[in-house]
């Protein structure tokens, strides 16, 4: 992937942009992370066969970098409670080896309290995302914790509660203006998660049909209408402005042509 500094950023910033955009490397064939599992099976495909040919804007990956580098200044050991740990601190980086397809997926909580057995995320978000979109945007929250969660049990981690808490940073947030559920710039929520049992059932079931994709058993399916994030206008939001392989999608490139 290249990253275009289209704005014409000073070599500082523009280095720190790539650097905290998390897209250090090629993806790793047959490797897949807890957050990509759950995107849609061509949208995977297409990101990972056109890798190196994928350029983005540098002004466009602007507020996925803000979330990063809040993240990564969570991981810093000084500003961590003594009994959390996190992926500096005692958390390694998880991993797990599918045997039928010989896959693998791997994932990095954010934290961890040894005490509550609680895991703990951060979201950057915008409040559009929790006046219209509340619902779809806990339910993706709860399945990428769950992920997270059957992974360490799987790694030998005991004890781990189906309870996790988020904190969420709106980075549009207006004082003024009032929206349900959303008191402040930053709060926690309490995330129910699911079952380990029915996450193994997901994720193996994710995994055997990109084997199937990969290897052309099957052809490869197209998005659903919820995948491509289609309005009541009409638009497909996804397709048109957020998602990363769109220059390589048939559908994608249809639209903007219309």
């Amino acid at each position: 992937m290249k990253i275009i500094n289209d704005k014409g950023y000073s070599e500082l910033n523009f280095a720190w942009i790539k650097y905290i955009s998390g897209n250090h490397g090629d993806p790793i064939p047959g490797n897949f992370s807890a957050t990509e599992i759950s995107n849609p099976y061509k949208a995977i495909i297409l990101f990972r066969k056109h890798y190196d040919e994928i350029t983005v804007n540098a002004s466009d990956i602007i507020y996925p970098t803000i979330g990063t580098a809040l993240h990564e200044s969570r991981h810093n050991p000084l500003v961590l409670a003594p009994n959390t740990i996190t992926e500096r601190k005692g958390l390694d980086r998880l991993k797990w080896v599918d045997d039928n397809t010989g896959f693998t997926l791997s994932g990095q909580p954010d934290t961890f309290d040894l005490i509550k057995r609680e895991l703990g995320d951060l979201k950057s978000t915008v409040m559009w995302t929790l006046e219209k979109k509340r619902e779809d945007t806990f339910k993706e929250w709860s399945r990428q914790l769950s992920i997270y969660r059957w992974l360490m049990l799987e790694n030998n981690f005991l004890d781990v509660s189906k309870k996790a808490i988020v904190t969420v940073f709106i980075r549009d947030f207006i004082a003024w203006k009032k929206v349900a559920g959303c008191p402040a710039q930053l709060f926690e929520i309490t995330i129910d998660l699911e079952d380990e049992r029915v996450i193994k059932d997901y994720v193996m079931g994710r995994l055997l049909v990109l084997k199937d994709i990969v290897d052309k058993r099957i052809p490869m399916p197209d998005c659903t209408d919820e995948e491509k994030w289609l309005n009541p206008k009409g638009e497909y939001k996804k397709c048109q402005q957020y998602c990363q392989a769109r220059q390589f999608c048939d559908f994608a490139i249809k639209l903007k042509g219309e």
